[in-house]
């Protein structure tokens, strides 16, 4: 058998299909392995997931991107569901709030644009 390439086992070989040495494709799914003796890939984690930042090269990327980074997209979800929520809390609260000054205004008989000058209504 071939010398196993040591870079695509444990992650990405800059040469490829030009490299001298055997590239294994399948991965190891054994929870215990003694990697050493192993001839399946047993890639590094990714940078880019090890430091919480998105890899550009997402399921095409050599190393192991384990469920990181779908809990990382399922992290930032949550919270943007949750920012839109408040801002939809509050758009509705400002709603109800410009909803009773119309109502005071017409109450009280004032014009909307009473006090404001010709030339800022005609803009």
């Amino acid at each position: 058998m071939e010398a196993i390439c040591k870079f695509n086992k444990y992650g990405h070989c800059r040469y490829g299909e030009f490299c001298n040495f055997y590239h294994e494709d399948k991965r190891c799914q054994k929870e215990v392995c003694d990697h050493k003796a192993c001839n399946f890939c047993h890639p590094k984690k990714c940078r880019n997931i090890a430091t919480g930042k998105k890899c550009k090269f997402e399921d095409s990327c050599d190393f192991d991107h384990g469920d990181d980074q779908r809990s990382n997209a399922d992290e930032e979800v949550k919270t943007w569901k949750a920012k839109v929520e408040r801002l939809e809390r509050i758009i509705e609260t400002k709603d109800k709030e410009i909803g009773d000054l119309r109502k005071v205004l017409d109450d009280t008989g004032i014009s909307q644009f009473d006090g404001i000058d010709d030339d800022v209504i005609s803009v």
